[in-house]
């Protein structure tokens, strides 16, 4: 069994007031299987329950809170005030809304019962890639068939200038 030394070190007033709480002052290790009865603990005293009042709103606030509050609400931010700069908060908000409407435009439904919006958008997506890919094909061939012409010349006798020259 160790003892835990006492508080060394510690400032003037901590000790006395360790002293008088729930601290653990040893430490016991206990056979397996061997556990004490567990002694009964008070319970923690309860919070004293507070009196009923009324609740305060503002219509029932003191006179002072009211003047307050009214000081308050009159005095406001000038730039809420100030009619050209909310018309042009307004202006600027319609502007950037129709340049999003512009960049991302709803899709029309189809009244002729056709694909729904997301399979069209992927047809085309579709289309544009094959041309795409089809536009590639026909460039590497035209320059592979100018590498190999350019190879043909340059193996004869008179190399580049056989050929353009």
């Amino acid at each position: 069994m160790s003892q835990l030394g006492a508080a060394e070190g510690l400032p003037r007033g901590v000790e006395e007031v360790a002293a008088g709480a729930d601290a653990v002052r040893t430490i016991r290790v206990l056979p397996i299987g061997a556990a004490p009865a567990p002694h009964a603990t008070e319970p923690a005293p309860s919070v004293a329950a507070a009196p009923e009042a009324p609740v305060k709103t503002r219509e029932t606030a003191s006179a002072g809170y009211r003047e307050a509050l009214a000081a308050h609400q009159v005095v406001a931010n000038p730039s809420c005030i100030d009619r050209s700069i909310a018309e042009a908060v307004e202006r600027q908000t319609k502007v950037l809304r129709e340049l999003s409407r512009r960049a991302f435009p709803e899709p029309e439904p189809d009244p002729d019962g056709g694909p729904a919006p997301l399979d069209a958008v992927r047809a085309q997506r579709r289309r544009d890639f094959e041309a795409t890919r089809a536009l590639a094909l026909r460039l590497a061939l035209v320059h592979a068939y100018a590498a190999s012409v350019t190879r043909e010349a340059s193996s004869s006798s008179g190399g580049l200038n056989a050929v353009f020259g």
